[in-house]
């Protein structure tokens, strides 16, 4: 054998799966309560008026999602309500197709999540 060869790879297994992500979804569901574990992770789901420093202690959400407007809020007021309680892990806004998805992204960046927040167009 040469000192050439590469190193094998290691194979793959439970080693390089990744990391389970714990969710929180606000407003999303019908009744926007509740919690279930899934092979994934962590699933919350809340109200945004069921929003606390409290909750996000409890359930510790790697990333929040929450749709870009809604029946009840927009994703305006759970971002601001994020930055109030001090959130500083991940959100993700669904959005339908926009014309301009990345003016609305800036826009709510803005807000303060920066880089951590992104725009995901379904549809």
């Amino acid at each position: 054998m040469s000192s050439s060869t590469p190193f094998p790879l290691p194979l793959p297994g439970p080693q390089s799966a990744k990391a389970s992500e714990t969710l929180l979804c606000i407003d999303l569901g019908a009744t926007a309560t509740g919690i279930s574990r899934t092979e994934a992770g962590l699933i919350s789901s809340v109200a945004l008026d069921a929003l606390t420093a409290g909750l996000l202690a409890e359930t510790m959400p790697d990333r929040v999602i929450c749709a870009l407007f809604g029946a009840r809020q927009d994703a305006f007021a759970v971002i601001e309500r994020l930055q109030m309680l001090g959130f500083a892990g991940e959100i993700t806004v669904l959005c339908p197709k926009l014309p301009n998805p990345r003016l609305v992204e800036t826009e709510l960046r803005a807000l303060g999540p920066g880089r951590r927040l992104t725009l995901l167009q379904m549809g």
